[in-house]
């Protein structure tokens, strides 16, 4: 996916290259990281890390879920080449981004109770889950135990250590 060489995180003398973040339906890769699984201890190394990258994930599910409640022809699959979905992609994620910025118009655009939140540690849906409806193109994964290689494994302990 020509991803960028890996590199050390701050304060880690292991390169550790570049990931997509999921969630449990997903397998463990070398570039995909997902939460251990299980319940784990208050402020283990493992629950800080399934928190963690539960947060970062939320961010990105916002976004496509904002996109998608706001641009409605990503609701199903988009009938075109695949260089014009990219544009008409990176056309509404630069339009998503200036009407979040914008003080004119973020509140109209985003308004409060919109996005997913935590509260406390609780995770709170928030109301673009409500408009994207059950025959979208987004749909849940369905969980899939499966055995992780041991490279993946290795990595997402470094996360983990430096986390």
């Amino acid at each position: 996916m020509n991803f960028p060489p890996p590199c050390p995180l701050p304060g880690l003398n292991v390169d550790l290259p570049y990931v997509f973040l999921g969630d449990g339906a997903f397998a463990l890769s070398e570039n995909l990281m997902k939460p251990y699984p299980g319940d784990h201890k208050l402020n283990t190394p493992k629950r800080i890390f399934n928190e963690t990258l539960s947060r970062s994930r939320v961010l990105s599910e916002n976004t496509f879920g904002i996109l998608t409640s706001r641009f409605r022809f990503f609701k199903k699959p988009i009938e075109l080449m695949p260089e014009k979905v990219t544009q008409l992609t990176m056309t509404c994620v630069l339009l998503h981004n200036f009407l979040m910025k914008s003080s004119s118009s973020k509140n109209i655009y985003n308004p409060s109770g919109t996005l997913d939140k935590y509260d406390n540690g609780v995770f709170i849906e928030g109301a673009w889950r409500q408009q994207v409806p059950q025959n979208c193109a987004i749909r849940c994964v369905p969980h899939i135990a499966r055995r992780s290689p041991i490279s993946a494994t290795k990595i997402r302990d470094n996360f983990t250590e430096y986390l």
